[in-house]
């Protein structure tokens, strides 16, 4: 697992392609994820409860996710192989 988030676990795939969260509580998500030029290049909310974002369209390389929920905030980096 990336990181348990209260009630939120995060989970990326051994490829790096695909990140799967599960939001137990249906708590409301803000998810970014930032390149290493800082620039935002996916922007997702969302209150479901098993969620699947795929990244194979983005490049290889060292990205941050940004997921804020409530007034908590994470950040964590991801390569996408």
């Amino acid at each position: 697992a990336l990181e348990e988030y209260d009630d939120v676990d995060f989970k990326i795939d051994a490829s790096g392609e695909t990140i799967y969260i599960n939001n137990k509580f249906l708590k409301t998500i803000h998810f970014e994820l930032i390149n290493i030029h800082g620039q935002i290049v996916k922007k997702y909310c969302f209150d479901e409860e098993n969620i699947e974002l795929s990244l194979s369209e983005l490049d290889k390389g060292a990205y941050f996710m940004n997921i804020i929920i409530g007034d908590k905030q994470m950040a964590q980096k991801i390569v996408v192989r």
